[in-house]
């Protein structure tokens, strides 16, 4: 028998349209099943409630039931239309759906996900409408984020009990406009433990990267239960402030200056452009040629002796604190690439300031405290915070 002669571009657009009808049906027929399921969860709840089943007799009963209304819930598969009980006497609030809330929980997480994962308040308003058919405003996704404030509350008093090996500080520059917009630095700290993982242990909004500012974050780790007998180096930037701090809090712990920082802070002393990338990886080369302190100041002198004629400022910088940079070499070699840098922190940094860039700038402290916290979230535990301390 031979085959229809009909074309194969035709059967793909049938099978496309066939599958498009039975998705159709099948979500028709889950929400009708999720609406049931619903519904009687809630008339079970009311049951309990009163103490009388529907058309039973009960003198012990605790109120009456005074028909139904039309409410509508948010789920995964859309709006769904469902029949809310009434009480003659009192007022009935069911705890399947949260009080005050027309949104089940995994439609808020969803929401939520989407927008710390990149998508500002517009386009997650939009996402949703997509994806799950709500028409969910600008404003109710910023509702919805508030819920965190809690959350991050308890984020920066919970216990410290681990053990950390290595601490690593810096700072991250944001723009904030409460009644005027201007710059403000979030302070973070890093712990890395023995098995080599990495963890951001809090944060703090700050007008700048003071001795004041640093001391206080440091300081309330320290309160929380950072244990310093346990960290053996503390790898920093060489901001002034945040080594008189840590000269304050623990002046004890050894330090080392970010060699990626230190070089980098030559390109603002060059007096000719055009030395810059050949006097930055000579620069480098110091560190990766050697094999130790001793080499490493050697090959030190070679640098100044090439360089300090053309570029007197920008040695003259780069020998300053040298000695700062090279505290990693007391460890053993297989650490150096973890320990003589902050770049575990600058990745961290990096993904943070990718994510918050689109926005601009931040509304108000509260806004950079939960917005930060559930980036901070995402970053040590992989998933985006889902537990909502508030009704929505």
């Amino acid at each position: 028998m031979k085959s229809l002669p009909y074309p194969q571009y035709r059967l793909k657009e049938i099978w496309k349209e066939g599958k498009a009808l039975v998705w159709d049906e099948i979500q028709v027929v889950h929400k009708d099943y999720l609406k049931w399921l619903i519904e009687n969860s809630i008339l079970s709840e009311l049951e309990a409630l009163i103490g009388c089943g529907k058309y039973e007799r009960n003198t012990d009963r605790k109120d009456y039931r005074n028909g139904y209304y039309e409410r509508l819930v948010a789920t995964t598969l859309g709006e769904i239309s469902i029949n809310y009980p009434r009480l003659r006497k009192g007022s009935f609030q069911s705890q399947f759906i949260n009080r005050y809330s027309r949104r089940r929980r995994e439609v808020d997480y969803a929401v939520l996900s989407c927008f710390v994962l990149g998508g500002s308040t517009r386009k997650t308003s939009k996402i949703s409408k997509f994806f799950i058919g709500l028409n969910i405003s600008h404003s109710t996704v910023s509702r919805i984020f508030k819920h965190l404030d809690d959350k991050a509350r308890e984020f920066h008093y919970r216990k410290i009990e681990k053990k950390y090996r290595f601490l690593i500080l810096d700072g991250l520059w944001i723009h904030e406009q409460d009644r005027y917009r201007k710059k403000k630095v979030i302070l973070f700290v890093m712990g890395i433990t023995h098995e080599g993982k990495k963890e951001i242990l809090d944060f703090l909004l700050a007008d700048g990267e003071t001795e004041q500012a640093y001391s206080i974050l440091l300081g309330h780790l320290i309160e929380r239960g950072l244990d310093l007998n346990s960290i053996e180096l503390v790898i920093h930037d060489g901001a002034k402030g945040l080594q008189a701090a840590m000269d304050i809090c623990m002046p004890y712990t050894m330090k080392q200056y970010c060699i990626f920082h230190k070089i980098q802070r030559i390109a603002s002393r060059l007096e000719h452009e055009h030395n810059k990338e050949q006097i930055m990886r000579d620069a480098g080369d110091i560190y990766k040629k050697a094999g130790s302190k001793r080499e490493a100041v050697i090959n030190l002198k070679s640098f100044i002796r090439k360089w300090l004629p053309r570029e007197h400022k920008a040695v003259n910088c780069f020998v300053k604190d040298f000695d700062k940079t090279t505290t990693y070499f007391e460890f053993p070699r297989s650490l150096w690439p973890m320990i003589s840098t902050s770049n575990r922190m600058e990745r961290c940094l990096t993904e943070i300031r990718r994510r918050t860039r689109p926005m601009g700038y931040f509304k108000n402290d509260r806004s950079v405290n939960r917005i930060i916290y559930s980036l901070v979230y995402l970053l040590n535990e992989g998933k985006v915070p889902d537990q909502f301390t508030q009704h929505s």
